[in-house]
């Protein structure tokens, strides 16, 4: 993903946002400039922490923009997909508070926990993924992935080939996607795109 927006350079983002307890005053996002070369040694990583503006939350999914480099959280919520947050990758404003986007539209049927998000490479799909499904959003020719996160998902292939779904991924090219599951010995199983 770009490091910034008009930056020719891309990062690697880490989101140490999990929160299981619901206790941490704290959470961060990490951005790794990639390296031209991959080789042994030591990368530093620049640090964003921040709060959300109404309590704590558990939370494992991280959104990039493709274009901008705008960083999106959604929570793991056990009664919806979750709640969007934008949070501001700001060097000048640490810590910084998530700003709230709003609830995720309900998919069809029920589900939740969301343990899993990947933006296609043309910033107008997102995938979500949950213990037993994966959802697609889409919104052709838009240029905000807060718009696409406010259209109805749709299911999309693949919810049931892991006990415990929590890796998504669309591939570089974006006609597929990549979908993983929990411990060291889990298949990583490819799906194709939907046109």
């Amino acid at each position: 993903m770009p490091c910034a927006a008009n930056d020719r350079r891309t990062c690697v983002y880490l989101a140490d946002t999990g929160d299981n307890l619901r206790s941490r005053s704290r959470v961060q996002i990490v951005r790794v400039i990639e390296p031209a070369t991959l080789r042994s040694g030591v990368l530093v990583g620049e640090s964003f922490p921040f709060t959300y503006p109404d309590g704590y939350y558990d939370t494992e999914a991280l959104l990039i923009d493709p274009r901008t480099a705008e960083a999106i959280v959604i929570t793991k919520n056990i009664i919806s997909l979750g709640q969007a947050f934008r949070v501001q990758l700001d060097r000048n404003a640490r810590p910084t508070k998530a700003i709230p986007l709003g609830a995720l539209a309900s998919p069809p049927g029920f589900d939740v926990l969301t343990t899993a998000a990947s933006v296609h490479p043309s910033g107008t799909r997102i995938l979500l993924r949950t213990y037993r499904t994966v959802w697609e959003f889409r919104l052709p020719g838009a240029t905000r992935l807060t718009d696409v996160l406010r259209t109805k998902p749709i299911e999309v292939p693949g919810g049931n080939t892991h006990l415990q779904g929590e890796a998504v991924t669309y591939t570089a090219d974006g006609r597929s996607y990549l979908l993983a599951g929990e411990g060291e010995d889990t298949a990583i199983v490819r799906f194709d795109c939907r046109r």
